[in-house]
């Protein structure tokens, strides 16, 4: 076997990560400033770590390596067939596989090496290895036929077709695969493609009217918002691209016409569309990709060549729906604008947290909403605008375009890059004040709706009287004033309920004024009489309400009620329990803090209480627990504006006895809980569905916009 091509792939392998290593060293100025900040470190660790590690393995050891990395996989049975065509370079293919045998994940995947004539180790250091499904083409057939091969052995539900020149990070394989199971309508997932110099290569492609297309943000920075959020694009190149198998076998595979290579994954991404599905761009799958190392980078020569042929192909075969795709001189606006009818600025004081509290429930379940009515939405948090690991992720995850520092300066520097928003959704009282003459200077033609969450002056002016305190009754008198400032010199506003509308109608003009409660999903798993037994309060305790409740409840019910209930325990559900409380609690109490996803919890639980002596706006607790099935006993406080009717929907009760007997009624009558139950579910449906809140956001959007659904 000649040397030749194993000399030339080694000494290409080590002098790209010498090179990635000198860039990142060199790198000055802005990029080392972004550096500083732990978001930038963050994302930046894995990366360089990555490249670094496996850069560093002697290409002598490599064989070795693999072997006794494979030593003990297994198949098994595979949900996932990745497959990866080779052709010689196999210090990248040694490299690829171990960055693979790497991956700590729950998801089952096969390996398979389609091998296109290798005149190098290829053959000898991967046939026969355990856990890789080693596959040798009789003779060279090209990128195409291998991809195609390849998917012909797989057994997996789904093929991810991998290129042997890339190093992938953890959590590539999962954030392919939850792409599928969030977009129903996803017919073919990508990665971001990484240069091992740490700058972005690809976060998904576009195609222009001439049949050429355009890689989006290549030599940028990857952790720009612009290519961190979930979002359709025209296509993503096959380095790293998971589809269906059904699918892709149904669409006739990659078609031979683009033999051996190029434009074979933009003709699939064409294909998959026409069949009435979506191609999504998926940024939280990473694969760092040493470009050209197979076919190289000139199109004048070797495989390459057939870029340029395949092009013609390409507009031949989709000469109709070319002519709907912008012209090339619009290149930088047709990613962001594509499929969207609209573009939306949401800004609220924090990034939505919706497994804390209800209000963050509320807006992540808004900004879906808004998402699925077709429009571009941007979010800013404006007190806090730092990127918040997990919870940032997931509204990027939904296809929010989230703006955080270093990349968000203020509102002023943010309208000078991003302009012709339709819209702008301010929630809260504090951020509306602190943003609307800046908005109304840099946006005049954007449409402001104030999302007031729920009226400050009422809840404080109601905490006022309890604690009989004159400061809180000033602070109410402000709030008032400028809540109703804001609610009149919006373009629109929105309350929660019909009974907050009722108190200030005489002062604002309320044909501006839209009614939209809380948004919530049900849940699957609900409640029965027979399975459950514990009884539960929910709520965050930084907000003053819950923690007035349970001191309320503690001190004046609970005594008198464990009485009555031996052996039944309250589970006490909410981050930040005050320890000035802990003097209350026995061993009939347990303190769960957060929980973040209750669907374990609720359906073990027999009710729920609500004890509030002053608040504003609806009860997310309640609208929570009725969704899963469980009654609840609540104030009257509590149930204000919900249109809830006692002995219908819950029990009212009013004072400590009432209390103990409107508990213990519930909790021993079977007919009663399940009549309560079924009213609940049934309201909440009806009420704060995602589905019927959609339909109250459309009509507002129609209302301010004035075009067509």
């Amino acid at each position: 076997m000649s040397q030749a091509p194993q000399r030339t792939a080694v000494k290409e392998s080590s002098r790209l990560f010498r090179e990635g290593r000198r860039i990142r060293n060199q790198i000055g100025g802005f990029f080392s400033s972004l550096a500083t900040f732990p978001f930038r470190r963050k994302l930046l660790k894995p990366l360089r770590r990555c490249v670094s590690h496996y850069g560093s393995i002697p290409v002598e050891d490599l064989s070795s390596r693999v072997a006794q990395a494979f030593a003990s996989k297994s198949c098994g049975s595979p949900r996932v067939s990745i497959i990866i065509p080779v052709f010689n370079q196999f210090p990248f293919t040694s490299r690829c596989l171990l960055s693979l045998a790497d991956l700590v994940t729950d998801t089952p995947f096969e390996i398979i090496v389609v091998d296109d004539g290798s005149t190098d180790e290829t053959e000898r250091s991967l046939s026969g290895l355990p856990g890789v499904r080693y596959h040798r083409n009789p003779t060279n057939l090209g990128f195409v036929d291998s991809c195609n091969t390849g998917a012909q052995l797989a057994i997996g539900k789904y093929l991810i077709f991998l290129n042997n020149d890339t190093l992938v990070l953890p959590g590539w394989i999962e954030a392919l695969e939850h792409t599928f199971t969030s977009h129903k309508d996803c017919g073919l997932a990508g990665s971001m493609l990484i240069y091992p110099d740490m700058t972005l290569q690809e976060a998904g492609g576009a195609v222009f009217r001439d049949g050429s297309a355009s890689n989006r943000g290549k030599g940028q920075d990857i952790g720009d918002p612009e290519f961190n959020y979930l979002r359709q694009v025209d296509y993503c190149s096959g380095a790293s691209i998971m589809i269906p198998a059904e699918l892709f076998k149904r669409i006739g595979e990659f078609d031979t016409r683009y033999r051996p290579a190029y434009y074979e994954d933009t003709d699939l991404a064409f294909s998959i569309r026409q069949n009435g599905l979506k191609v999504y761009y998926q940024p939280a799958s990473k694969v760092i990709h040493f470009e050209g190392m197979t076919a190289g980078k000139k199109t004048t020569q070797g495989v390459k060549i057939h870029q340029i042929t395949n092009h013609l192909h390409f507009i031949e075969k989709w000469k109709k729906q070319l002519l709907i795709q912008p012209e090339r001189n619009n290149r930088e606006n047709v990613q962001i604008t594509k499929n969207l009818k609209r573009k939306i600025l949401v800004l609220d004081n924090q990034t939505p947290k919706p497994d804390r509290d209800s209000g963050s429930m509320d807006m992540f379940n808004a900004l879906r909403i808004m998402i699925n009515l077709g429009f571009q939405v941007d979010y800013i948090p404006l007190y806090r605008p730092k990127y918040v690991y997990y919870y940032t992720q997931l509204l990027e995850q939904e296809g929010v375009r989230c703006f955080y520092r270093p990349y968000f300066i203020n509102l002023k520097f943010h309208f000078k890059k991003n302009q012709n928003y339709d819209l702008i959704f301010i929630s809260r009282i504090k951020t509306i004040q602190n943003s609307f003459n800046k908005i109304r200077e840099v946006a005049p033609k954007a449409k402001i709706i104030f999302n007031t969450v729920d009226l400050n002056f009422l809840r404080v002016g109601r905490r006022a009287f309890i604690e009989k305190s004159r400061s809180l009754a000033r602070k109410a008198e402000k709030f008032r004033s400028k809540e109703l400032y804001y609610l009149n010199h919006a373009d629109a506003s929105i309350l929660i309920s019909p009974a907050e509308l009722n108190l200030i109608a005489p002062d604002i003009d309320i044909s501006k004024i839209a009614i939209i409660p809380l948004i919530r999903e049900l849940s699957p798993k609900i409640a029965d009489f027979q399975h459950s037994k514990n009884i539960a309060f929910i709520g965050n305790f930084t907000h003053h309400p819950n923690v007035d409740a349970m001191r309320f409840f503690l001190n004046e019910v609970w005594p008198s009620l464990k009485m009555k209930m031996p052996g039944v325990q309250f589970d006490i559900i909410g981050q930040g329990f005050p320890s000035d409380l802990s003097s209350l609690i026995d061993d009939s109490i347990k303190i769960h803090g957060l929980i973040p996803d209750l669907d374990g919890l609720f359906p073990t639980l027999r009710l729920c209480v609500a004890p509030l002596r002053f608040g504003a706006g609806l009860k997310g607790k309640l609208a929570t627990s009725m969704g899963y099935g469980v009654p609840n006993v609540v104030s009257p406080i509590a149930i204000e504006g919900m249109d809830l009717v006692h002995e219908q929907h819950v029990l009212v009760a009013d004072t400590p006895e009432r209390w103990v007997e409107e508990i213990c009624k519930l909790y021993f009558d079977r007919k009663l809980w399940e009549e309560l139950s079924g009213n609940g579910l049934k309201f909440v449906q009806d009420e704060y569905s995602m589905e019927i809140n959609s339909k109250r956001f459309q009509s507002l959007f129609e209302k301010l916009l004035l075009f067509e659904s």
